[in-house]
């Protein structure tokens, strides 16, 4: 080949990287060696409810009956009265203590955080 068919090639290969980005960066992610893209909506039914069934609930610290000092986190009432004191943020997203017996992935924080941020909706 010659330096123009070079130069083609990197030209047109150069424009299908371009091409293959993603528009709305912020909601994707790399994590756990994957990437991850964030829904444009977060729903509490759909993406909230089933991570904290998974992390919080299982084990018993945050399951129904657990009383107003742990919080029942089974319900989207349980889970807003510890956002609404903030304690949700500062526990799950800031501190990132909770949950206790596991560690949270990249992504289910910023699915979290997106959740409070389009104003923790019961949808």
């Amino acid at each position: 080949m010659n330096r123009v068919s070079y130069i083609i090639i990197a030209v047109v290969v150069s424009i299908a990287v371009q091409s293959c980005t993603y528009d709305n960066e912020e909601d994707l992610l790399i994590d756990n060696g994957g990437l991850v893209l964030l829904p444009d909506t977060v729903s509490f039914s759909l993406d909230v409810q089933p991570l904290l069934a998974a992390n919080c609930n299982q084990s018993g610290c945050h399951a129904a009956g657990t009383g107003p000092s742990r919080g029942d986190l089974t319900t989207y009432a349980g889970v807003k009265s510890k956002v609404d004191n903030f304690s949700f943020e500062r526990e799950v997203i800031i501190n990132r203590t909770m949950p206790q017996n596991a560690r949270l992935r990249e992504s289910e924080i910023q699915l979290l955080q997106k959740w409070l941020d389009q104003g923790a909706l019961n949808n």
